[in-house]
């Protein structure tokens, strides 16, 4: 009896589990639910009874005349426009009336980088080379290690270590500040539940985006330089 009672108490839990929106769309997981061929049926009916209003709607439309609303989107709804000032207008006021702050942001970055440049481009050219290659032996092996040297023997003999030493301290000083403001907004969001519900979208839709779309606002709010690569 309790194996029974058991088992029936696990398939209303599985049949009182709420559809996904797949399901719900497709009309599967009911009880009642119609078959592919009746589904399938019903998709082409609608699609057709579509394609007939919008094929009616382009045949009345006279020659040369402009198909309306029923077709076109007004353009008097149409304030893309207007929107596209207000964000111009803002970016000016913030660029003008926050440039203190953004001197003080500036400040701090150059502060740490400048110190990473000015010691990765004093080392001698051959110890980047035995360091990063004994470094990547260690760590990866041999092979790697040996290919790593070689390249930046290559990169030594095209004049170009210099240039990867100033990347190498911009990568080292974003990569200090994402461990200094991260560690504490991770801490803060696995102890607040609201803290992190509020951070999980604005993360989710920054994901979505190429890298170099960062760096838009970084030039308008830092102009040129290594600051905005920073950012």
């Amino acid at each position: 009896m309790q194996e029974e009672d058991v088992a029936k108490g696990t398939a209303a839990d599985v049949s009182a589990k709420p559809r996904t929106v797949w399901q719900r769309l497709i009309g599967t997981g009911g009880p009642s639910s119609p078959s592919i061929a009746v589904k399938i049926v019903v998709g082409v009916l609608v699609l057709a009874v579509l394609m007939t209003v919008v094929v009616a709607l382009y045949a009345n439309v006279p020659t040369g005349e402009s198909p309306g609303i029923a077709i076109d989107f007004p353009e008097e709804w149409d304030f893309g426009w207007d929107t596209i000032k207000l964000i111009d207008g803002m970016v000016d006021y913030v660029v003008i009336n926050w440039d203190p702050a953004f001197k003080v942001v500036r400040t701090v970055v150059l502060g740490i980088l400048v110190p990473f440049r000015d010691f990765l481009q004093w080392l001698p050219w051959w110890l980047v080379i035995i360091a990063a290659g004994l470094g990547a032996w260690r760590f990866v092996g041999r092979r790697f290690g040996i290919i790593a040297a070689l390249f930046l023997v290559f990169i030594s003999f095209m004049g170009l270590i210099d240039l990867l030493m100033m990347t190498l301290a911009i990568t080292l000083t974003a990569a200090l500040l994402c461990v200094v403001l991260g560690i504490p907004v991770g801490i803060f969001a696995a102890k607040s539940d609201r803290f992190e519900g509020i951070l999980r979208p604005i993360l989710d839709a920054m994901q979505t985006m190429p890298s170099f779309v960062y760096l838009i606002p970084a030039l308008m709010l830092f102009g040129l330089g290594m600051t905005p690569a920073v950012m």
